[in-house]
């Protein structure tokens, strides 16, 4: 019966150690910022990509273009406020953005326009920063790749140390049940 426990223990821990190894980890995705411009989808990204996406779209009264450049503000304050800190240039878009909000009458009309203006610089912006984009998803892939490794490790530990404790087990029934050469 301990022998039984025991291979079935062994089988469990090499079931767990393959399909881990075959589960290859998830690749970071490549995401479209603007037309020829493909990078890794880091945190913080794809908010810059809903704001290029929401730039684009065309607003001729003064409420639409508050409207845009509202969304504009939160959406790259959101990816400056990313914890790799790679995006913290994109805030002067933002700060542009929200300045043209806190004018008032003519000047505000005008702030709008020249912050909507700047979308092609915020793409430039972002191209210089792509270098920097490939290294942390390269980090996160090895980050990713090592918690596996953990967890495959951790799998293994935890058969083996379930396996120590059903021989245990099966030492002791089988000392209970057995002869034993002392009389009372």
């Amino acid at each position: 019966m301990a022998a039984v426990r025991m291979i079935f223990a062994v089988a469990l821990a090499c079931i767990v150690q393959t399909s881990l190894a075959e589960d290859e980890i998830p690749a970071i995705p490549m995401m479209e910022v603007s037309e020829g411009l493909s990078l890794p989808g880091v945190p913080g990204l794809q908010d810059i990509v809903d704001v290029l996406k929401a730039w684009k779209e065309d607003s001729a009264d003064l409420e639409k273009k508050k409207e845009k450049c509202q969304k504009i503000y939160d959406g790259l304050t959101k990816a400056a406020d990313m914890e790799h800190d790679i995006f913290n240039g994109v805030r002067l878009f933002a700060t542009l953005c929200k300045k043209a909000l806190d004018a008032e009458g003519d000047a505000q009309l005008k702030a709008l326009d020249e912050a909507l203006s700047k979308q092609n610089y915020l793409v430039k912006a972002v191209k210089r920063v792509s270098k920097k984009l490939t290294e942390v998803a390269a980090r996160q892939q090895q980050m990713m790749k090592a918690a596996k490794e953990q967890q495959a490790k951790a799998a293994a530990e935890a058969a083996a140390k379930a396996d120590e404790d059903l021989d245990a087990d099966d030492d002791d029934d089988e000392e209970i049940s057995g002869d034993s050469d002392d009389e009372f």
